[in-house]
């Protein structure tokens, strides 16, 4: 897909010309920066630019009841479309608002509903699949539920669009692969909805000027749950504002995500791409904090801005189409145009569904009290597989990007490490189909 809602593609060159791959624009997917926020700064074509969309950041004029007919047109809209869809199903939050409507809406027009459930367990050492077909019973969903054990071993499928910015394509691959075999058109998923619709730190501002004392401390409450550094950032917030713009956006950065701020870091890769890396990674630093200055009176702002600046939809998972609910243009228009203190409600029952206030008001309030009160978390289950799919990377060291020794220039039992390990495995696969198919690469 060459436009999405976030970026689009320009090429640089007419007709059909054939297409180049760049080693400076791949070594770029390779930089701390692109792996730290999961996102490619560029096309990985010679021929090609990739240009980020700007967003009217105003937070204001719409309210929560906008968001939730904008999500319930969406989804009707996709289910006027296919008569069989297929939901890559987890059991969170995010992809059961997406499950619910798409169930009740085929229900209502006699189509179909499948939902997908990778079967891996939760750092509970809970299983993913006993959890949803839990979920499934608790909220009286009547509709297949397929369960599988995702493979470490299966080729990934190539797009010229680039590789997926995924803990586990794999299993993605594999979950469009069964929908496609159980005769569904289209699978969706609850992709992006942590970023998009995600509750910001720094909101104590925000309630503090409008004088919600209640909303304020039980928000700070949740985030004291953290620990001390989670208090010490809000009250950090709080006195910000009184340095410059350009000061308070460096002291937001230095805060929020000190790990970008040390950019040279790319010791993994060989010269002259390493100095090239780092000196676009200032330049990136540079310009995100110049962005950053034009909201300089509020980090909670910064927040969301950073978070939607950086995102990046994810490239085809295979044999089906892939759409990403949240992703749509509307929805993420209508969530720069809300309030940021409504993206937390004092009112729910737990501190994750009170941070995820946004997803959970697209959720019938007859559900409301069988939700899932934590978020899961599968940190030991992605580093196993990511150091279950690794293979050495001996197409990108050919081309000189990779040092011999790079992976001495990492902990990769860190989460950085890891995710770098999987970076440069999914990237030397991609790279090795795209040379035997005949590209060229400068």
């Amino acid at each position: 897909m060459k436009e999405n809602t976030f970026s689009f593609i320009k090429k640089s060159f007419e007709g059909d010309s054939k297409m180049v791959l760049s080693k400076e624009k791949l070594a770029k997917m390779l930089s701390k920066i692109s792996v730290i926020n999961e996102y490619f700064p560029d096309s990985p074509w010679l021929n090609e630019t990739k240009v980020w969309k700007k967003f009217n950041y105003s937070f204001q004029g719409k309210d929560v009841s906008d968001l939730q007919t904008t999500f319930h047109k969406v989804i009707l809209t996709i289910v006027d479309e296919y008569d069989c869809i297929a939901i890559a199903f987890s059991g969170g939050l995010d992809s059961l608002a997406i499950l619910l409507e798409v169930y009740m809406q085929c229900k209502n027009k006699g189509k179909k509903c499948i939902a997908i459930t990778a079967e891996m367990f939760d750092d509970k050492k809970e299983s993913c699949g006993l959890h949803s077909q839990k979920i499934l019973q608790t909220f009286n969903i009547d509709c297949k539920h397929i369960i599988f054990t995702p493979k470490t071993t299966s080729s990934l499928y190539w797009s010229e669009t680039g590789i997926r910015a995924e803990a586990m394509p794999n299993a993605v691959q594999e979950m469009a692969n069964l929908a496609k075999i159980h005769n569904a058109e289209v699978i969706l998923s609850g992709v992006g909805a942590d970023s998009i619709l995600a509750c910001p730190k720094y909101l104590t501002h925000i309630f503090l000027s409008k004088r919600r004392y209640k909303h304020m401390f039980r928000y700070l409450s949740d985030i004291a749950i953290s620990g001390f550094w989670g208090i010490r950032r809000e009250f950090s917030s709080l006195f910000a504002n009184r340095l410059s713009p350009y000061s308070n956006a460096k002291a937001y950065m230095a805060l929020s995500d000190a790990d970008l701020c040390d950019v040279e870091v790319n010791q993994h890769l060989n010269e002259p791409y390493r100095t090239n890396i780092n000196t676009w990674s200032k330049k990136w630093l540079i310009s995100n904090i110049e962005l950053l200055m034009k909201h300089h009176y509020s980090w909670a702002k910064m927040e969301v801005i950073s978070m939607l600046e950086m995102y990046d939809p994810l490239s085809p998972s295979g044999s089906i189409q892939h759409i990403n609910p949240y992703e749509n243009a509307e929805i993420v228009k209508v969530s720069t145009e809300i309030p940021l203190e409504f993206r937390y409600n004092p009112l729910l029952q737990s501190p994750y569904l009170r941070h995820k206030a946004l997803v959970v008001s697209l959720i019938d309030e007859k559900y409301k009290k069988k939700l899932p009160q934590y978020k899961k978390t599968f940190k030991d289950t992605i580093m196993k597989h990511s150091a279950d799919t690794y293979s050495y990377p001996k197409t990108l060291l050919a081309t000189g990007m990779l040092c011999n020794n790079f992976i001495e220039k990492f902990n990769i039992d860190d989460v950085y490490g890891n995710n770098m390990l999987a970076r440069i495995t999914m990237l030397d696969m991609w790279l090795e189909e795209a040379l035997k198919r005949g590209y060229d690469l400068k």
